[in-house]
């Protein structure tokens, strides 16, 4: 079993993401924009300053709500964010957040760009996360086959009730270096894919 917030649960990914997408939805606007913006503060403090070509991503789903922080990177250094193109991710250097069409699943996105891979720092968006780095997102791995393919520092911005005790990690599965929460910054140095740490 698994401890997610003082509850417990099989040790599965839907069950760990249907409970912690029904805790973000539940936040109230206010708790929203101001755990959000705490996590911003701390992203910006600890990692962003000190980097200059950050990819970021648009929140969808009452994930943390990093637009300002966007909007910071695309005037003081080099803004990248997701473009999907048929089942992968590609990074897209944007000048301008009012230039972002709909794309896949309604989420705005580049319309077309240079592909930009000199990359300083990813912003990686997720459901739940582990201590160790392990991450759940919606279901359909494309952060996972983008991952893979470069070399940088992965960052989740993450509300602290995101944190889970464990996840059962599979190969595909890429870890997070860091999560950055309201009250947190993680360092996951730990990750070992399928093991238990509870």
């Amino acid at each position: 079993m698994l401890t997610v917030t003082g509850r417990k649960l099989k040790n599965d990914k839907k069950s760990i993401r249907k409970l912690i997408l029904s805790r973000r939805n539940a936040l109230s606007e206010k708790d929203y924009f101001d755990l959000s913006r705490r996590i911003c503060a701390n992203l910006e403090s600890e990692f962003l300053s000190k980097r200059k070509n950050i990819m970021g991503f648009v929140p969808i789903n009452k994930e943390v709500y990093i637009m300002p922080l966007l909007e910071k990177i695309s005037r003081s250094g080099v803004l990248i964010l997701p473009k999907v193109t048929g089942q992968e991710i590609k990074p897209v250097k944007v000048g301008d957040l009012g230039s972002l069409v709909e794309g896949y699943k309604g989420i705005p996105e580049p319309t077309d760009g240079t592909f930009f891979y000199d990359i300083d720092a990813v912003l990686v968006p997720g459901v739940a996360f582990s201590r160790q780095g392990a991450r759940i997102g919606y279901g359909g791995g494309f952060y996972d086959r983008f991952l893979k393919k470069i070399r940088s520092v992965f960052i989740a911005p993450a509300f602290s009730f995101q944190l889970t005790s464990y996840i059962n990690s599979d190969d595909f599965d890429v870890p997070v270096n860091f999560i950055v929460t309201e009250n947190e910054t993680i360092r996951c140095n730990d990750f070992n894919k399928g093991e238990n740490n509870e």
